[in-house]
């Protein structure tokens, strides 16, 4: 955690108090999420608080007094290995005359293959009044969302940083060419928009019921799902999120989480990806032999396409695929990759990030 940087204020209070004190309360927060002792650990949290603090949620959900569900999901995900460690960075201070506020960004590290990779996930807002006494109490913790990551002027739009992974390890090529299989929309969580529009990669996204205006993109769009060519799948709650083939997808979360007037079961049509890939143009031009970034996101049949993938005819060498944490199927993928000489470079969140051992020779 780095040092807070504190702004002179004429509220009465100095800041190297307030220095103190939120710097040792901020370090009380993460030991909340990672200790093993959590019942001594929050104890030692709570001893921070005002009796009437509350939390609201980067949603605008207030909790009762005295919650934090924030860092309770903090910590059941790190509990399950989610990710590394949490950090706290770009740390601010200031006193406007009424109370005292800090500002910080709540981070992720996840455990990578060489090096670990982070991700700014939260915005924290804390704020604290002084009693009569001149000790300070936490009254307030808002979240918001962290802004995304810039790259030449252009917004990142992946969810958890997959576009972001790619630029660093393919920092300095040219040009590359992306394979985006479960696309959806043409920015919201796209991992491909940040590639296509600041580094100007080409690629094709593959989508049977896309989402929003494509026309903003240069990408192929081929709206079918991967399977059979020339065959027929069911498909439920085509264009939301969650939706997938009827035989993969997590149906039960579906019916949870998908709006029931979006949950219609309909025929989607089928084809290979080798025939994609071969049937593929872009710009008049066949679909190239290196294939640098493949995503995959399909709410459950990613095994089933990885065993069709054309190995034998391009070379990939990354690719990011959603598991959510199903097994066998996450071994599954695991194994079969490695058997076409990939290596999981890191794993973040419910996706795993793969690398092409000898990737760089064909940079």
């Amino acid at each position: 955690m780095n040092s807070l940087s504190a702004v002179p204020n004429s509220g009465g209070a100095s800041s190297s108090t307030m220095q103190v004190f939120f710097e040792s309360y901020l370090r009380s927060v993460l030991q909340v999420i990672v200790s093993d002792d959590e019942q001594a650990c929050c104890a030692i949290w709570r001893q921070h608080l005002h009796r009437d603090f509350v939390s609201v949620n980067q949603w605008g959900f207030t909790g009762q007094i005295g919650e934090e569900a924030v860092l309770c999901e903090w910590r059941l995900a790190w509990l399950h290995g989610h990710y590394g460690s949490p950090w706290m960075s770009e740390l601010s201070l200031r006193n406007d005359g009424f109370g005292a506020h800090c500002d910080a960004t709540m981070v992720r590290c996840y455990r990578g293959r060489g090096c670990d990779v982070s991700r700014d996930v939260l915005r924290l807002h804390v704020m604290a009044l002084a009693d009569e006494h001149g000790r300070w109490w936490v009254v307030r913790h808002c979240y918001q969302n962290s802004l995304p990551k810039e790259v030449y002027g252009v917004c990142s739009r992946s969810q958890i940083g997959q576009d972001l992974w790619v630029l660093y390890r393919f920092a300095g090529i040219a040009k590359g060419f992306y394979l985006e299989i479960g696309a959806n929309h043409p920015e919201t969580l796209s991992n491909t928009y940040l590639l296509e529009k600041a580094l100007h990669w080409d690629g094709v996204c593959v989508e049977p019921f896309p989402q929003g205006d494509w026309s903003t993109r240069k990408a192929e769009l081929v709206q079918v799902a991967v399977g059979p060519d020339g065959g027929k799948l069911k498909f439920v709650a085509p264009g939301h999120v969650l939706g997938g083939l009827v035989d993969h997808v997590d149906l039960p979360r579906v019916q949870r989480d998908v709006p029931k007037e979006q949950q219609a079961v309909v025929e989607v049509e089928t084809r290979t990806l080798q025939t994609i890939l071969q049937k593929g143009q872009h710009e008049g031009n066949s679909v190239p032999q290196v294939i640098h970034y493949c995503s995959l996101d399909t709410e459950g049949s990613e095994f089933d396409i990885l065993k069709g993938f054309p190995f034998d005819k391009c070379k990939l060498l990354s690719l990011t695929v959603e598991h959510n944490f199903r097994e066998p199927t996450r071994s599954q993928i695991r194994q079969l990759l490695e058997g076409q000489g990939f290596a999981l470079d890191v794993t973040v969140e419910h996706d795993d990030f793969f690398l092409l051992n000898d990737y760089r020779k064909y940079l």
